[in-house]
């Protein structure tokens, strides 16, 4: 009998051990983390050194606050606090159809522009989340021990929304437009190569949006948006 017990005691506690080996779910190393920044900020609008200056310059944001992390740990509470310190280093004025860039060199910033940083950040942070695409916005939810907090990136003081009711509120006035359907980082990507194709077009300028909008179909292949502004590319001939 005290043999079984001794067999079964150390049994439990391998699989005690094997469990707290266990690795949790991966971060992204620092160069894939850099691959996700470099979508954002495609080589036609930005130099080399000034895409890597701007990779820096987050990516040392982003060192701040997992070094407090440590204190505080991936609640509510330290998530207020990336949305608070990240609003003011780096965004100041919402202006429509604005790229990624804007935001290190004047701080300008649209939805897509402000939603792709939140979500660089936190990709580096560790906090799980997903994006949502309605009809002519993006925006985030994010999990945390209390909960899900969506974040209206574009609104500084009440874009931090916490209570479930709330929250409720926000998704029914999008569903009442059009459904929110959840992308991947890359499809919002794809999504600011097809604001940019379509001012451009808007311009006249149609080899560069032709352009653009090829991008905006490798990084985002079953965007309906996309699809239809292909399809009137084509009509017009350009």
């Amino acid at each position: 009998m005290k043999n079984i017990l001794v067999f079964w005691l150390c049994a439990l506690l391998a699989a005690q051990a094997y469990c707290q080996d266990e690795p949790p779910s991966p971060l992204p190393t620092q160069t894939e983390w850099a691959t996700q920044v470099s979508w954002f900020l495609p080589t036609e609008k930005v130099s080399k050194e000034i895409r890597q200056q701007y990779t820096a310059t987050l990516l040392q944001h982003c060192q701040q606050l997992v070094a407090s992390q440590k204190k505080q740990g991936k609640n509510r509470k330290f998530l207020q606090k990336i949305f608070r310190q990240t609003h003011q280093r780096f965004l100041t004025e919402y202006h429509s159809n604005t790229p990624f860039s804007s935001v290190f060199s004047t701080g300008k910033y649209d939805c897509v522009a402000s939603t792709a940083l939140f979500a660089l950040v936190l990709e580096y942070v560790g906090y799980t989340y997903q994006l949502y695409e309605t009809h002519n916005h993006v925006y985030l939810k994010v999990q945390t021990p209390e909960g899900a907090v969506l974040l209206e990136t574009t609104n500084a003081t009440q874009g931090f929304v916490k209570y479930a009711s709330e929250i409720q509120a926000i998704e029914n006035s999008y569903h009442r437009i059009l459904p929110q359907k959840g992308i991947s980082l890359k499809e919002l990507a794809g999504l600011q190569f097809y604001n940019e194709a379509l001012s451009a077009m808007q311009a006249e300028h149609y080899q560069e949006g032709t352009l653009l909008l090829r991008k905006a179909q490798m990084l985002y292949q079953d965007s309906p948006r996309v699809e239809r502004l292909h399809f009137l590319s084509k009509q017009l001939g350009k």
